[in-house]
């Protein structure tokens, strides 16, 4: 599956504004409230966006629509900070209604003077085992069948905050599978529309930075994963940073004293030695080379020979991703 163009709305994108002699305002940031829109080409792997604030702003309207299809939005939820947030459990088909958000956080993503809503519309391109599920559930609605020539699935799903902003909704707005509009809610939404969005979730990720345990216990679970195939992409992905352009050794887990810690090499050197860059370097090839997602979106800048690690993740026989979305590598 290939990302073809997202659209977000509502979004101030942070500029910092000049006068007229080329100087930086010393009052700082300010942003227009235009959609956000960015194309994609599907002969180019890897999109690098102009800067990390549009990588942001892309990551945070892919993590909306991620809640909205899964359902799941805890992601989001830890991306944005907004508290301990309770998550309300209503009837199957429609989205997360959180509450007990903290006003603040949310007002300060949203913008003072904008909407209190963010939607975002994702314009995809199937793979043959995305068009296989379709095609399954095709005989009992002839639109659907007839538009699966085009070729393309439309999503769109947004985030609408209550006056207090201590309160949010999440919800699908819509699936168009080419010119086909399928209901996502109500009684005409078809029973196959929640393994969709499901399998559609699954082939996106939006890398978030992890602390020492959650990165540890994440590469145990790769590790013992009950699916062999997962499992062996996990033992293989260890080895990685051993390579050039890590240049450290090869990861291991270590469960000691009621923990599970992460360590380099054979004298299981811990990870925190070795400083953050390394940590960024094991969840950097965890999610590349072990959640292996079709579309893996990064919003900080890499290095440059990390992104030419990652471009090369994306062909041949070392690919595990399809595309990946970043803002420009740094030197």
């Amino acid at each position: 599956m290939q990302l073809l163009s997202v659209e977000v709305e509502g979004h101030a994108h942070p500029t910092v504004r000049t006068d007229p002699a080329g100087a930086t305002d010393p009052t700082g940031r300010t942003g227009s409230w235009d959609p956000l829109a960015l194309h994609l080409d599907p002969d180019v792997p890897r999109a690098q966006l102009d800067d990390e604030a549009s990588a942001v702003a892309i990551a945070d309207g892919l993590a909306i629509a991620l809640a909205a299809l899964t359902g799941d939005p805890s992601p989001l939820i830890a991306r944005l900070d907004l508290g301990p947030v309770t998550v309300d459990p209503l009837e199957t088909g429609f989205g997360p209604r959180l509450s007990d958000l903290l006003p603040h956080a949310v007002r300060a993503w949203l913008g003072p003077g904008n909407p209190p809503a963010r939607r975002v519309g994702l314009v995809l391109a199937p793979d043959p085992p995305l068009f296989r599920l379709l095609r399954e559930h095709a005989h009992r609605d002839p639109d659907l069948a007839t538009s699966l020539g085009d070729g393309t699935l439309v999503v769109r799903a947004g985030l609408i905050a209550t006056p207090s902003a201590t309160g949010a909704a999440i919800d699908r707005l819509g699936l168009t599978v080419g010119e086909h509009r399928v209901p996502t809610s109500g009684p005409d939404r078809p029973p196959w529309i929640d393994p969709l969005c499901q399998a559609l979730g699954a082939r996106l990720h939006i890398a978030a930075p992890r602390d020492d345990d959650t990165l540890a216990d994440a590469w145990l679970a790769a590790l013992t994963d009950p699916d062999p195939a997962r499992r062996a992409r996990a033992h293989r992905a260890r080895r990685y940073l051993a390579d050039p352009p890590f240049h450290l050794a090869p990861l291991e887990v270590v469960r000691a004293d009621g923990r599970t810690r992460l360590a380099l090499g054979d004298d299981l050197v811990p990870l925190r030695l070795w400083g953050p860059t390394a940590r960024d370097a094991a969840a950097l090839v965890f999610d590349t080379a072990v959640l292996a997602p079709d579309i893996l979106v990064v919003d900080r800048s890499l290095p440059a020979a990390w992104g030419h690690w990652l471009d090369a993740r994306t062909h041949g026989d070392d690919a595990t991703i399809v595309q990946a979305i970043t803002p420009p590598d740094r030197p």
